[in-house]
């Protein structure tokens, strides 16, 4: 018997990680679905005059900095996308470092990519 995978939307997943209070589970699957979803968007927007593959090679920040001077994003946006992924890095590489993160802060920026996903078209 085959198992099947179960992906809730992005959004409806983020809040429950808000529901459920797995602020680290949140912050780091909002970089993900940053990565993914900007992706796409780049790959749509550029199909047929930038190779997807190239695409494909962007680091986060280049995916969030592309979307920007793409105008895909607008400034607010960019912002909160950086902040999100700094603190996603922080989170994964300086955990020593970054355990005074409240619960509130850590809220607030899955809040933050929930709106990001919103603006870029995501439910």
């Amino acid at each position: 018997m085959a198992s099947a995978l179960v992906v809730f939307p992005p959004i409806r997943s983020l809040k429950e990680t808000i529901d459920h209070e797995e602020w680290y589970k949140g912050v780091v699957l909002s970089a993900t679905y940053f990565e993914h979803f900007g992706l796409e968007k780049l790959k749509e927007k550029y199909r047929g005059v930038i190779d997807p593959q190239k695409i494909e090679n962007l680091s986060l920040e280049q995916i969030i900095m592309f979307l920007y001077i793409s105008g895909l994003i607008d400034q607010p946006t960019y912002s909160k996308m950086i902040e999100v992924k700094n603190a996603r890095n922080d989170l994964v590489h300086k955990p020593w470092e970054h355990v005074a993160m409240t619960p509130e802060d850590a809220k607030k920026l899955i809040e933050k990519a929930i709106e990001c996903l919103k603006y870029l078209g995501v439910s």
